[in-house]
């Protein structure tokens, strides 16, 4: 009974568009993948891995590559579209769309909730103080920002 209704039961995964949540689309993109048994793509390849011939693993390798990409929208599409490798095609969605820094999106989305409303560069600030430390442009940036605001707010 329960394996019939498995057997019928419709998996969908929304397209990643690069507007929607990345994290989400991850979750379910991964659920996908263990439900079509691919999950083994995304792992590191594994010389020691005797269990599954060479043909078998390039074919989960190409079936998780395509089903990837048939979750994806035009622009972020795009963007992957010349790697050929699916744990390559995951790790750059990753460093495009992952969120560096989750507490700032948490923060802002529990100030909202709470019907405080944000100006676009307070959310500015935040998302320049989400960077990471490499990019010293977003330091000079917020300090730019900040000095921009105090003198606004003096007048």
């Amino acid at each position: 009974m329960i394996a019939s209704g498995m057997a019928s039961m419709k998996l969908d995964v929304e397209k990643f568009s690069g507007k929607n949540d990345f994290g989400l689309w991850k979750v379910k993109m991964k659920a996908l993948l263990v439900y079509h048994g691919l999950t083994s793509a995304l792992k590191p390849d594994d010389d020691e891995e005797s269990s599954i011939s060479r043909e078998m693993k390039v074919e989960i390798m190409e079936k998780a590559h395509s089903a990837i990409i048939l979750c994806l929208g035009d622009k972020p599409l795009r963007e992957v579209s010349k790697e050929k490798i699916v744990i390559d095609v995951w790790k750059k969605l990753e460093s495009l769309y992952q969120t560096k820094s989750v507490s700032n999106k948490l923060y802002v989305d529990d100030l909202e909730d709470l019907d405080v409303k944000l100006e676009d560069d307070d959310k500015a600030l935040m998302l320049l103080n989400a960077l990471p430390r490499s990019l010293k442009i977003s330091r000079m940036l917020c300090c730019l920002v900040g000095k921009i605001k105090s003198a606004m707010m003096g007048c």
